[in-house]
């Protein structure tokens, strides 16, 4: 429940047209999906519903993300690596 409100938030804000869902989060597939479709469903009255996907790295998702970040603030040089 509280994963689909923080969703509805988050598509309410910025609009998405696609929500990926990964890390540990990945590894339930459908049991997850399915529920948090209909619930974003219930929730979402005046707006259509993204589509949710699981990341393909599955819980290799976050670390990837990571290691892409810290590969792209290396590459940029050291005044561009404030966070």
């Amino acid at each position: 429940d509280a994963l689909s409100i923080a969703l509805v938030h988050e598509v309410l804000v910025r609009d998405h047209a696609v929500i990926v869902l990964g890390g540990g989060l990945s590894g339930a597939g459908a049991a997850l999906l399915d529920p948090l479709r209909r619930a974003l469903a219930d929730r979402l009255l005046l707006r259509e519903v993204p589509e949710l996907r699981l990341a393909r790295l599955g819980a290799l998702a976050g670390r990837a993300g990571a290691a892409r970040i810290a590969w792209e603030l290396a590459a940029a040089g050291p005044d561009r690596c404030q966070v």
